[in-house]
């Protein structure tokens, strides 16, 4: 699923799939969401707790007050997700919530567990989108 990863002053940028949103700290991009379906957005910098910026996921603008200080790369929680609930990034399902997980907490190994293409389950666990 290619984009165009573009620094610049918009919060919506159009792709293959027909958009991803940019959340800004001031002149700084600081995240990307793939998907509208999406709970959990990817850092684009190391983002500091307490720090706070907005968002637009779809018709919806977010207001994400950080809770944990986030990592190049790493995810963060854009909207509340109950224990045993989806992670989803990319419109796709990548793990469960192993806890309940707050919006601006870090989403890693300490809160999810992968649901796909581990080999020690019998199948991948399904759940409805």
């Amino acid at each position: 699923m290619p984009f165009h990863l573009a620094f610049h002053s918009r919060m919506i940028s159009f792709n293959k799939r027909g958009w991803c949103s940019w959340g800004k700290m001031g002149d700084k991009t600081s995240c990307v969401v793939l998907d509208e379906k999406d709970n959990v957005a990817t850092s684009l910098l190391d983002i500091s707790a307490g720090e706070s910026f907005h968002i637009q996921v779809g018709a919806k603008g977010l207001t994400i007050n950080m809770r944990d200080d986030i990592p190049f790369g790493h995810k963060f929680c854009i909207k509340e997700i109950d224990v045993y609930s989806p992670i989803i990034k990319y419109g796709q399902i990548i793990g469960v919530a192993t806890k309940g997980i707050a919006v601006g907490e870090h989403v890693h190994i300490h809160n999810v567990v992968s649901s796909r293409g581990r080999g020690d389950l019998e199948g991948d666990v399904e759940y409805e989108l």
